[in-house]
């Protein structure tokens, strides 16, 4: 799992290591101030000049404004990275997904998918950016001001050091119960993702049962477990943080009492002793961040995890295979699918040549979509092979550069009608896209509209009817002109003049497509050439098709 995130994260070395000389610069300027005031205490005050005590201010002021140009370009540097990384996670997780059979969205909850591509990868990109250069920064500073402090005085060193070994046993010992919580806490906020999600989705379904009393409860029982979850989780991390910030406070104490005897003892100078007390409280900060760390490293590896386990490596790989440059034929042979104990396909066979339109006809979950599925590789079959052109389908690797699929759920996006047109598709010379209205029976409908083609619409289309809606979906199709195109009960809410009209455009503007039609009308005779019934197939002998012409 870390030897993908490191392949993400290391294009951005350079950067890192840029990152850490400015840290390394600002902390050790960051060390002058104490310093300096040990000498303006012990030296200058008793035994210098004023003009001497002007220099050193001088001085200092010039690390104050280096510090803040640099930790002030540092910042900038760190969004740059920190927002790559985002990017880079994002785009591999999204590609994965989208790869994925159709049967995976099926049964995956889609406010989980939403929280992976957001929230999770957020956390993970605030451990490779944040966490982990401040993990280095925070090092660093430790590493320095124990430097300057052995520098001092050794002994009284190791005696305020003496806390840090319980500071450590302290964070780890409690790990097991932090990550645990934190899980369930991020569990439970993708369930409550989802239930938004499906809600507003379904919106219409809430309003006319009157549900809203009874989702109003589900939501309150959401934030209950939500709360308890978020609660649990601050108990942990409330429990570790304040063990540690007790026992760092401890520190300055011992320091007192053991630096305070040097000083009585002339071992020891005051200015060396305040100055001690300034770095020792300098290196609290970075020391109650690193044991931080480690929890949000345990919390992050969470998300990590949530991420990696929908990632599949290969995706990144160019898949081999073949470009198929026109399409002859689909061969489905021996076909079957099963799914959940439920034979959909058993043995099926048959073959679709070009410049035909197939009627496909037969009840609800007999095998129609599942057929249509298989062609669009949006699921496997668990026997049998399909061809393309004898190719066979997961050798092809332009399929949807040669298909179209177009289903009677909205297939509508957030923009203007045009582009919902010529979405997923190269600007098509050939064919314009008033002629592409025209042969979807959308001119008039279009021409209403207050931008006519540039008017956005929803992705609901709440402004267009059902039948308008699969209308662009049709000429989505229409600019495409594949060699496959798919209607999936995607005329099911135009009327059958309507239907006849935008078929027989199809067959003229793409006279060599292999067109199939899935469809619960009797009227499919009228323009189709075969009929494929599934009601006369029997799963004993699949090969039993009634085929008329």
């Amino acid at each position: 799992m870390f030897k993908f995130y490191y392949h993400i994260v290391k294009k951005y070395a350079s950067r890192y290591l840029l990152l850490i000389i400015l840290f390394t610069i600002t902390n050790a300027l960051s060390l002058v101030t104490p310093y300096a005031l040990k000498i303006i205490i012990d030296q200058t005050i008793p035994h210098g000049t004023y003009s001497d005590l002007v220099q050193i201010i001088l001085v200092l002021l010039a690390c104050y404004i280096i510090r803040i140009g640099f930790s002030f370009y540092s910042g900038i540097l760190y969004v740059n990275v920190s927002r790559k990384i985002v990017a880079d996670i994002r785009r591999v997780l999204y590609k994965n997904l989208l790869n994925k059979d159709t049967s995976f969205f099926k049964e995956s909850k889609t406010g989980e998918l939403i929280y992976f591509l957001t929230s999770d990868v957020d956390k993970v990109q605030n451990f490779f950016s944040s966490t982990l250069l401040n993990y280095i920064n925070n090092a660093m500073v430790v590493v320095g001001v124990i430097s300057v402090m052995f520098y001092f005085n050794v002994s009284l060193t190791l005696v305020s050091l003496a806390i840090l070994p319980f500071v450590i046993i302290n964070t780890f010992m409690l790990k097991g119960k932090i990550k645990e919580s934190y899980h369930q806490l991020v569990d439970i906020e993708g369930n409550i993702y989802n239930y938004f999600l499906e809600r507003i989705r379904n919106i219409r379904v809430l309003k006319s049962y009157n549900a809203f009393p009874k989702e109003i409860q589900t939501l309150d029982g959401y934030h209950d477990q939500w709360r308890q979850h978020a609660v649990k989780n601050t108990y942990w991390n409330g429990i570790s943080s304040n063990i540690t910030t007790f026992l760092i406070a401890i520190g300055p104490l011992i320091v007192l009492l053991y630096g305070g005897k040097l000083v009585y003892s002339k071992v020891l100078t005051i200015g060396t002793l305040i100055a001690f007390i300034q770095y020792l409280n300098r290196i609290y900060a970075p020391v109650i961040s690193l044991a931080a760390g480690v929890n949000e490293f345990f919390q992050s590896k969470v998300s990590m995890k949530r991420i990696y386990d929908n990632i599949d490596p290969n995706q990144e790989n160019e898949p081999e295979g073949e470009v198929v440059q026109e399409v002859h034929s689909i061969v489905l042979k021996d076909v079957s699918v099963q799914y959940h104990d439920k034979v959909i396909l058993n043995h099926f066979n048959y073959t679709f040549r070009k410049g035909k339109i197939y009627g496909i006809k037969g009840k609800s979950g007999i095998g129609k979509s599942t057929m249509a599925n298989l062609i669009m590789k949006f699921v496997k079959s668990d026997s049998g092979e399909i061809y393309i052109n004898d190719i066979p389908l997961e050798r092809v690797k332009n399929l949807y550069s040669i298909t179209a699929l177009i289903e009677k759920e909205n297939q509508l996006f957030h923009d203007t009608v045009s582009n919902n047109i010529r979405y997923g598709s190269e600007e098509n010379k050939n064919i314009e896209l008033e002629e592409i209205l025209r042969m979807s029976s959308l001119t008039e409908v279009v021409h209403k509209l207050e931008n006519k083609e540039n008017t956005t619409i929803t992705f609901s289309g709440s402004t267009l009817s059902d039948g308008e809606k699969q209308r662009i979906a049709i000429a989505r199709a229409f600019h495409k002109q594949p060699d496959i195109i798919i209607f999936d009960e995607a005329t099911a809410s135009l009327d059958i003049n309507l239907e006849y009209s935008i078929i027989q455009s199809i067959k003229e503007k793409l006279p060599n497509a292999i067109i199939l039609i899935i469809s619960h009308r009797n009227n499919l005779n009228e323009f189709c050439d075969e009929i494929i019934d599934f009601e006369k197939i029997t799963h004993e002998n699949n090969t039993k098709l009634l085929v008329t012409s």
